[in-house]
């Protein structure tokens, strides 16, 4: 089916609004005001580009929201205002070559002939004031989005090799990385890699086994407009590069969402694996202060900021934003930071396959920094748990039972009877208390005791993690105190204790003066 930008005056007058009249799309549906991710997809390697409008009546189609969002507007107010201006613009635009954009359409000079149809429109209507706008603040918007909504120029797919292929983006994609596109693959392999690019897997729908939803951001260095992955394949996944397909997606408000860059570089994985994750803040408040598709844990933040009608404590929606929850989909044997500043904008608690990362309303503010770097210790070695970016679920606001819903304490809970004692665990906290206040018990499996370690970031901040560990192991390592390794208050230095009985880490296990030492230590 062909993609239109003015399918017919009645099909996008039913997209703007909800009309009462029975309609195929709405026909026996309620129709509520309500903004949801847009059906709007283009898929790249069938040979043919569909436009899908599905649902009730009350979606606004994708470039209401991109403007709405560029004019900080509420979409659905903006749709219900400039329903008799649009039939009327429809009418007369459409007699000047904007109807018919089918697509791969790249004719430059109809579609600016379209969009200056639209900017007189727009100056010559009640539009602008009813928002008490300027013409000149409008103008940009329809550039900036309309006209790489009229343009189809679409993404490539080019395979390398078997193993390598790179996808050539469109020159002319909707402002603010407004878009994405879904890598669909026959089967999952055993490894996939890309580059300039993040992955967003954790707000796509209908997704399948094998599928990853890449985005670009703003701090992305490599402006070339290209995307390259990698996979390898296992014994079971195996495929040509003719059996992948692309989809690319206008409707994705990337900008907004939570973004993982690729990892683990390799199978097995590596003892830590480093990866980042970028979140611009302000954009999501954006996004739900304009209504455009907001997702359902963006919702939640805007719920929360008005549970003070309530009597409760009241919680700004920036401030819920900053935190956001990690499920990985087996439990890991660490996840840690590895920004080293004095002023650490965030702070990880969690074990096992959960974590929260806190960042204390830094990310987005003036001057804040979008990006977090972190190391994963899979476990490999001694639980074979392996997943990559694509399985990992980033969730905004997460709720506030994130931390006691995990997988790994009702594991080790099983274990308890043949083990005997519990302990302390934490990671990345600044002090003993930080810990017993965020912490979590974890009862230990046999042959286990605790431990704790100490790694000093600068010379005035130092990071607490304690956890249960193997006796062998965690004797290992504490052998390390009396290397050059262990050297208190001195950036760089890492320094371990262990111990064997009940909780025994749960309190300062460790005196650090000239020299580091242990209490209750069975070293």
């Amino acid at each position: 089916m062909d993609a239109t930008f003015f399918l017919t005056k009645w099909s996008l007058l039913i997209i703007l609004l909800c009309f009462q009249e029975k309609t195929l799309a709405c026909q026996q549906q309620v129709c509520r005001r309500r903004r949801q991710i847009s059906d709007e997809i283009v898929k790249v390697t069938d040979g043919t580009v569909k436009l899908e409008l599905r649902g009730c009546t009350g979606r606004s189609p994708t470039w209401v929201r991109q403007i709405a969002y560029c004019l900080n507007l509420s979409t659905i107010e903006m749709a219900l205002t400039i329903k008799d201006w649009y039939a009327s613009t429809y009418e007369k635009c459409s007699k000047q070559g904007c109807s018919n954009y089918v697509s791969g359409n790249k004719d430059n000079d109809a579609i600016k002939n379209c969009i200056a149809c639209w900017k007189g429109s727009v100056r010559e209507s009640e539009v602008t004031r009813n928002f008490n706008l300027t013409a000149q603040e409008v103008d940009p918007c329809i550039e900036k989005y309309i006209y790489a909504f009229l343009n189809k120029d679409l993404p490539i797919l080019n395979p390398e090799t078997r193993l390598k292929s790179h996808i050539d983006l469109a020159d002319i994609r909707p402002a603010e990385y407004w878009w994405s596109v879904r890598v669909e693959l026959p089967c999952k392999p055993k490894l996939f890699k890309y580059w300039n690019a993040y992955c967003i897997n954790s707000f796509a729908r209908d997704l399948k086994e094998g599928d990853y939803v890449l985005v670009q951001n703003n701090l992305i260095e490599d402006k070339s407009g290209r995307i390259t992955f990698f996979v390898q394949f296992s014994n079971t996944c195996t495929f040509e590069p003719e059996e992948v397909r692309i989809i690319w997606d206008e409707s994705t408000p990337a900008q907004s969402l939570v973004q993982s860059s690729a990892y683990p570089s390799q199978f097995p994985p590596a003892a830590e694996e480093n990866f980042s994750v970028y979140f611009d803040v302000d954009a999501a408040k954006r996004l739900i202060d304009t209504d455009g598709g907001v997702p359902k844990e963006f919702r939640r933040a805007r719920w929360q900021a008005k549970k003070s009608a309530r009597g409760k404590r009241q919680i700004e929606e920036k401030t819920a934003l900053a935190r956001i929850g990690v499920l990985f989909p087996c439990s890991v044997r660490s996840f840690r930071t590895t920004d080293i500043d004095v002023k650490l904008p965030y702070r990880i608690y969690g074990y096992g396959d959960r974590f929260l990362i806190d960042t204390d309303t830094i990310l987005g503010q003036e001057n804040g920094t979008k990006i977090m770097n972190f190391a994963l210790d899979y476990g490999f070695d001694e639980t074979r748990c392996f997943f990559d970016s694509g399985d990992t679920k980033l969730v905004p606001n997460p709720p506030s039972n994130w931390l006691k819903t995990s997988k790994a304490r009702h594991i080790m809970t099983e274990k308890k009877a043949s083990s005997g004692i519990s302990c302390a665990t934490c990671v990345n906290m600044r002090s003993d208390k930080d810990c017993l206040d965020r912490g979590v018990v974890t009862p230990c499996a046999p042959g286990e005791g605790c431990q704790t370690e100490v790694r000093q970031i600068t010379r005035n901040l130092k990071l607490i993690t304690k956890a249960c560990k193997q006796r062998i192991a965690c004797q290992a390592e504490s052998m390390g105190n009396a290397s050059p390794q262990c050297r208190p208050k001195e950036p760089g230095s890492v320094c371990r204790c262990c111990c064997s009985s009940n909780m025994c880490n749960a309190g300062n296990q460790h005196h650090t003066g000239d020299f580091f030492i242990c209490k209750n230590s069975f070293m």
